[in-house]
């Protein structure tokens, strides 16, 4: 079975994701800022993605990391998550426009 990288919707996955049927058994594409990386892997988990891939918001970026927050909310994401420097996630971000946010 094919898995596709969708761009979540909102963009930056601080609440609950509005595209839940295109991200199900699917990789989301969040945006970062705004929430938690925590609470943006738990929103897209809540919408079936079984995985979230969190793109810095920064397009320029092609070397700084960021540090995570605890935001000691009360949930628990089992999904893996990982980062993508701004640069990187740019080029994806517009990769996936042409086709639909669907890569």
């Amino acid at each position: 079975e094919r898995v596709r990288l969708v761009a979540a919707s909102p963009v930056t996955g601080c609440q609950e994701l509005t595209n839940g049927e295109a991200l199900d058994g699917q990789i989301a594409f969040i945006q970062r800022g705004g929430c938690s990386f925590a609470e943006k892997a738990m929103h897209a988990e809540t919408a079936g993605a079984i995985a979230a891939i969190i793109y810095d918001s920064d397009e320029t970026n092609v070397k700084k990391w960021v540090d995570m927050i605890l935001d000691n909310l009360d949930y628990s994401v089992t999904i893996p998550a990982l980062f993508l420097l701004g640069a990187d996630g740019y080029h994806i971000r517009n990769a996936l426009k042409p086709s639909g946010d669907v890569i």
